[in-house]
């Protein structure tokens, strides 16, 4: 896991379309405990190890809330402002999104997290305040959750605690 904030990340194309991705800052990179063995990883200490390994839920909350909450967030609000219909051309890109998302599990299969968003999940939005003022390592941020985006608003729906307590 990474963190690919926009100022860090680099969208190569070639015809118009989208074909790499280069990555600027990897310091905050993460290895996944089930994805990467760090037993061959000798001349690291073991300090080093423990804030290089996370589990695959904080893992994915890190890289849920940098791409979805940080980077697509941003860049779709950057795209819409100022548009005539700026709520209709979010909708529509943010309904794009989950088509992508749709079309990769296709190619690559399904991925747990990526279906529960796909089937109305929450995505993790980091408490980036609390982990300053408490001064805490990231490591130990806390998430809020966030309806995705691209789900039918509920007007009348009653917001759960979850996603209310942030302290």
């Amino acid at each position: 896991m990474f963190e690919p904030h926009l100022q860090n990340t680099v969208i190569g194309f070639h015809q118009d379309l989208p074909t790499c991705v280069w990555i600027r800052d990897l310091e905050g990179t993460k290895l996944v405990d089930s994805l990467w063995s760090l037993t061959d990883a000798s001349g690291l200490s073991e300090r080093c190890k423990q804030s290089i390994r996370y589990s695959r839920a904080a893992g994915w909350s890190r890289i849920a809330y940098c791409v979805f909450v940080n980077n697509l967030s941003e860049a779709i609000f950057y795209l819409c402002r100022g548009a005539q219909s700026a709520e209709t051309l979010e909708a529509r890109l943010w309904q794009h999104v989950k088509g992508i998302l749709i079309n990769w599990q296709l190619v690559y299969g399904t991925q747990p997290e990526i279906q529960a968003l796909l089937d109305g999940g929450r995505l993790p939005s980091k408490t980036n305040y609390k982990t300053r003022l408490l001064t805490l390592a990231d490591k130990h941020s806390a998430y809020v959750m966030l309806p995705c985006p691209w789900q039918p608003s509920m007007p009348d729906a009653k917001t759960d605690s979850q996603t209310m307590t942030l302290l």
